[in-house]
Parts: C-alpha cells; sequence; structure tokens
C-alpha cells in the first residue's frame, strides 16, 4: 500500500534513524541487494537462481538484461555480494 512513499530519508532530518538487522551468511551464501526496478520485474525464484550461477556468470547483468526484457518500467539497480 506504502511502497512509493519515503518515509526515510538522509538530510531530512537532523538525526537519522537506521534499521539494522543482523543476518548469518554461511560459505556459498551471497546476499543481494537491489531496487524495485528489479524485484517488481523478476520473481523471486528467477532471481534465486540466476543469483546461484555464481560470481562467473555476471548475474547482476544478467538480472538487469531479463527485467529490461520484462519491460523495465523503473530504474533497476543490483548488488550481489558472495561469501
Amino acid at each position: 500500500m506504502y511502497k512509493n512513499i519515503i518515509t526515510r530519508a538522509v538530510g531530512s532530518e537532523a538525526n537519522v534513524e537506521a534499521d539494522i538487522d543482523a543476518i548469518p551468511i554461511g560459505p556459498g551464501d551471497c546476499l543481494l541487494l537491489c531496487s524495485d526496478g528489479l524485484s517488481n520485474m523478476i520473481s523471486d525464484r528467477e532471481i534465486a537462481d540466476v543469483a546461484a550461477e555464481g560470481p562467473d556468470a555476471h548475474p547482476e547483468e544478467e538480472l538487469v538484461n531479463r527485467a529490461n526484457a520484462n519491460g523495465g518500467t523503473d530504474n533497476i539497480t543490483v548488488v550481489i555480494i558472495y561469501n
């Protein structure tokens, strides 16, 4: 319902309240950071399958290409960190 409303922003207030969470990452895991330009255009399963191909397959580029092929209606940002 509120997915397009900015609820917090750096620089709009004197103090910034950050959401901080600890997530255990083990060997072989990866961490995906992306914008809704990706997650609105490709299913979670497809994103996971492409990311699982590993860094040598250039998954970030492949995910951006697939999101664009599906319409690419927004800015698409993808970062994958492999452990």
